[in-house]
Protein backbone atom coordinates (compact mmCIF):
# COMPACT_ATOMS: atom_id res chain seq x y z
CA UNK A 1 0.00 0.00 0.00
CA UNK A 2 1.82 3.06 -0.87
CA UNK A 3 -0.64 5.81 -0.23
CA UNK A 4 -0.76 4.19 3.32
CA UNK A 5 3.22 4.41 3.81
CA UNK A 6 3.14 7.62 2.47
CA UNK A 7 0.64 8.82 5.31
CA UNK A 8 2.62 7.17 7.80
CA UNK A 9 5.90 9.18 7.16
CA UNK A 10 3.81 12.30 6.52
CA UNK A 11 2.43 11.22 10.17
CA UNK A 12 6.07 10.79 11.74
CA UNK A 13 7.42 13.54 9.91
CA UNK A 14 4.63 15.73 12.11
CA UNK A 15 5.09 13.93 15.27
CA UNK A 16 8.83 14.26 15.34
CA UNK A 17 7.84 18.01 14.67
CA UNK A 18 6.07 18.29 17.19
CA UNK A 19 7.82 16.56 20.24
CA UNK A 20 10.86 18.31 19.46
CA UNK A 21 9.53 21.67 19.53
CA UNK A 22 6.99 21.45 22.15
CA UNK A 23 9.56 19.66 24.26
CA UNK A 24 12.38 22.25 23.63
CA UNK A 25 9.44 25.13 24.01
CA UNK A 26 8.18 23.35 27.48
CA UNK A 27 11.67 23.21 28.61
CA UNK A 28 12.45 26.26 28.17
CA UNK A 29 9.05 28.13 29.35
CA UNK A 30 10.30 26.03 32.60
CA UNK A 31 13.38 27.38 33.21
CA UNK A 32 15.60 25.17 30.94
CA UNK A 33 18.37 26.00 28.96
CA UNK A 34 16.63 25.36 25.48
CA UNK A 35 14.56 28.51 23.64
CA UNK A 36 12.72 28.09 20.00
CA UNK A 37 12.88 30.97 17.55
CA UNK A 38 12.56 32.15 14.01
CA UNK A 39 14.93 33.78 11.53
CA UNK A 40 13.51 36.99 10.85
CA UNK A 41 15.54 38.36 7.92
CA UNK A 42 17.65 36.99 5.41
CA UNK A 43 20.80 38.18 6.56
CA UNK A 44 21.78 34.53 7.24
CA UNK A 45 20.85 32.82 3.47
CA UNK A 46 20.98 30.70 1.96
CA UNK A 47 22.09 28.74 5.11
CA UNK A 48 19.21 29.66 7.47
CA UNK A 49 16.68 31.27 5.18
CA UNK A 50 14.32 33.55 6.59
CA UNK A 51 11.20 31.75 8.57
CA UNK A 52 13.48 28.83 9.85
CA UNK A 53 12.98 27.61 12.84
CA UNK A 54 15.67 27.47 15.21
CA UNK A 55 16.55 25.61 18.80
CA UNK A 56 19.43 27.14 20.94
CA UNK A 57 21.06 26.14 23.94
CA UNK A 58 21.67 29.25 26.19
CA UNK A 59 24.97 28.87 26.91
CA UNK A 60 26.88 32.07 26.05
CA UNK A 61 30.24 30.70 27.42
CA UNK A 62 29.88 27.22 24.54
CA UNK A 63 30.93 29.49 21.33
CA UNK A 64 33.54 29.21 18.66
CA UNK A 65 34.36 30.29 15.77
CA UNK A 66 32.04 29.52 13.09
CA UNK A 67 28.99 28.87 15.27
CA UNK A 68 25.79 30.51 14.54
CA UNK A 69 24.42 32.75 17.76
CA UNK A 70 21.51 34.80 18.76
CA UNK A 71 22.51 37.59 20.76
CA UNK A 72 21.92 40.86 22.09
CA UNK A 73 21.84 43.87 19.44
CA UNK A 74 24.07 46.30 21.24
CA UNK A 75 22.31 49.49 19.87
CA UNK A 76 18.75 47.91 21.00
CA UNK A 77 19.40 45.39 23.97
CA UNK A 78 15.81 44.14 23.72
CA UNK A 79 16.17 42.89 20.12
CA UNK A 80 17.59 39.86 19.09
CA UNK A 81 19.88 39.09 16.02
CA UNK A 82 21.04 35.73 14.78
CA UNK A 83 24.10 35.64 12.79
CA UNK A 84 27.81 34.02 12.87
CA UNK A 85 30.78 34.05 14.55
CA UNK A 86 33.93 35.19 12.29
CA UNK A 87 36.60 35.46 15.03
CA UNK A 88 36.95 35.93 18.97
CA UNK A 89 39.81 38.10 20.57
CA UNK A 90 39.53 38.09 24.36
CA UNK A 91 36.03 39.11 25.60
CA UNK A 92 35.22 40.89 21.93
CA UNK A 93 33.39 38.33 19.74
CA UNK A 94 32.91 39.44 16.22
CA UNK A 95 29.75 38.44 14.36
CA UNK A 96 28.07 38.58 10.97
CA UNK A 97 24.94 37.52 9.03
CA UNK A 98 26.25 35.00 6.03
CA UNK A 99 24.88 37.30 3.28
CA UNK A 100 25.91 40.38 4.33
CA UNK A 101 29.54 42.03 4.73
CA UNK A 102 29.44 43.91 7.80
CA UNK A 103 31.26 42.68 11.06
CA UNK A 104 29.59 43.67 14.50
CA UNK A 105 31.67 43.29 17.58
CA UNK A 106 29.95 42.20 20.46
CA UNK A 107 30.96 40.84 24.31
CA UNK A 108 29.85 37.51 25.52
CA UNK A 109 26.98 38.75 28.18
CA UNK A 110 25.45 39.83 25.00
CA UNK A 111 25.46 36.02 23.47
CA UNK A 112 21.62 34.75 24.19
CA UNK A 113 21.76 31.17 22.92
CA UNK A 114 23.84 28.84 20.39
CA UNK A 115 22.15 27.37 17.59
CA UNK A 116 21.60 23.62 17.52
CA UNK A 117 19.38 22.68 14.98
CA UNK A 118 16.25 24.14 12.64
CA UNK A 119 13.80 23.48 10.04
CA UNK A 120 13.77 26.11 7.26
CA UNK A 121 10.52 28.19 6.27
CA UNK A 122 8.09 26.51 9.37
CA UNK A 123 8.72 29.75 11.43
CA UNK A 124 6.75 31.72 8.28
CA UNK A 125 3.11 31.09 8.67
CA UNK A 126 3.95 31.73 12.59
CA UNK A 127 5.52 35.30 11.85
CA UNK A 128 3.11 36.02 9.42
CA UNK A 129 0.31 35.59 11.97
CA UNK A 130 0.84 36.81 15.06
CA UNK A 131 4.77 36.91 15.12
CA UNK A 132 5.66 34.47 17.62
CA UNK A 133 6.68 30.73 17.25
CA UNK A 134 4.30 29.93 19.71
CA UNK A 135 1.52 30.09 17.51
CA UNK A 136 3.60 27.42 15.13
CA UNK A 137 3.21 24.88 17.55
CA UNK A 138 -0.10 25.40 17.55
CA UNK A 139 -0.51 25.32 13.67
CA UNK A 140 1.67 21.72 14.08
CA UNK A 141 -1.01 20.33 16.75
CA UNK A 142 -3.75 21.17 14.42
CA UNK A 143 -1.90 19.42 11.07
CA UNK A 144 -0.86 16.40 13.06
CA UNK A 145 -3.95 16.08 14.79
CA UNK A 146 -5.99 16.92 10.75
CA UNK A 147 -3.30 13.79 9.59
CA UNK A 148 -4.53 11.42 12.42
CA UNK A 149 -7.87 12.07 11.30
CA UNK A 150 -7.70 10.81 8.06
CA UNK A 151 -5.75 7.48 9.12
Amino acid sequence: MPGGSTKKLIFIYFAVLYIVFAGAYMYEALGGFFDVRYVASSSMEPNFPRGSLIVIARDPYDVAVGDPIVYRYPQAPGRLLFHRVVDMSGDSIYVKGDAVTTVEVIRREQIYGVYLFGIPYIGLVGEALIGDPLFTYLLIIVAAAILLYTL
